[in-house]
């Protein structure tokens, strides 16, 4: 079988059509990186790893980001190789034994999550073209919210209300789901909105083993939007608030997606925009209307540190209350002084 065969069929595996392309794009760097050894996949050693890596970490063709995805996508593709075919096919004795421990060495290798042969350099990578350090102006979200309402966007004007509003992650986003247990209960969303907080999901880290949810304050104005959006919505079949036609839950490519090719390629043309960006320009609005810093890191569910851990006490109605008191965004959203 061709090398290229085994990407495709690995691929097949792969629902989301975003994740399916960011997935090939990637494997063809590492396979024509690969065909420099004249051998086939199911030859790969770990050698061949850390040469693929010492190569992406010189390279100045992509950014810290992209080559720690590439590199991560390469090394799940391996470990589904190495779990799928026999490599020790037709081989016997000494060398099929050798073989056999290169293959658990390789396999240890590869799932290892801190790999003190894989250090990235601090320097000489490509500077990405997002902004995801910098904040978006009023006049740009008015801009990005106007060219929802001319195109009749309606899911999208709920969806990036709730992002724009709350300031979630976007992993975050793409896991609220219509319903979820809670202390060995099931909560409906419309339970949560009756306290104007919405529950989002809190994902496994490295640092934290526990799964749990977050709350994110929201105005009574978003309240009813999306009270009547789960109405609208809510399916037997659905789990997610916002789900995919493709697959179960949205993506975070088909949010980026979304973000720049539909809305702010006509906003900025010169630079793509980070959806994390909704996170700092709440925060930097936030700021500029007086909320201290310990509130705003309370609002955005800041992890763990002294400034969080001090005030990670805070009450659900005081959160709702400094969430009212400090909103930026009451000339971007007219209607939040009506209902509020």
């Amino acid at each position: 079988m061709e090398n290229k065969e085994y990407i495709e069929l690995f691929l097949e595996d792969q629902n989301n059509i975003n994740t399916k392309s960011g997935y090939r794009t990637h494997l063809n760097v590492f396979l024509k990186y690969f065909k420099t050894f004249n051998k086939t996949l199911l030859e790969v050693n770990q050698s061949h790893i850390t040469q693929f890596f010492k190569f992406l970490n010189k390279s100045q063709k992509w950014s810290l980001s992209t080559k720690k995805i590439m590199l991560s996508r390469t090394k799940l593709f391996l470990i589904d190789l190495l779990s799928t075919y026999d490599l020790c096919e037709g081989l016997e004795g000494y060398n099929n034994t050798n073989k056999q421990l290169e293959i658990m060495r390789l396999e240890n290798f590869l799932m290892r999550k801190k790999n003190k042969m894989l250090n990235w350099n601090k320097v000489g990578h490509k500077s990405s073209n997002s902004n995801k350090g910098e904040i978006l102006e009023i006049s740009e979200l008015k801009q990005f919210f106007n060219l929802m309402y001319e195109k009749g966007k309606i899911s999208h004007e709920v969806m990036f209300r709730v992002m724009v509003e709350t300031g979630c992650r976007v992993e975050e986003f793409c896991s609220i789901v219509l319903d979820f247990a809670v202390n060995s209960h099931t909560v409906p969303i419309e339970d949560d909105l009756t306290d104007r907080m919405i529950r989002v999901k809190w994902l496994k880290t490295e640092d934290k083993e526990e799964k749990g949810f977050r709350l994110y304050p929201i105005s009574l104005e978003l309240k009813s939007i999306l009270e009547a959006w789960v109405q609208i919505k809510r399916d037997d079949n659905e789990i997610y608030l916002f789900p995919s036609k493709t697959s179960k839950k949205l993506h975070r490519t088909h949010i980026w997606y979304t973000v720049n090719k539909m809305y702010f390629s006509k906003i900025t043309p010169n630079k793509s925009i980070s959806p994390h960006v909704f996170r700092h320009t709440l925060n930097h609005h936030r700021t500029k209307v007086g909320c201290p810093q310990d509130i705003r890191a309370s609002l955005l569910n800041h992890g763990t540190g002294s400034v969080q851990d001090e005030y990670s006490h805070l009450s659900d109605n005081d959160r709702i209350k400094y969430f009212d008191e400090f909103y930026p965004y009451k000339e971007l959203f007219p209607e939040w002084n009506k209902s509020n």
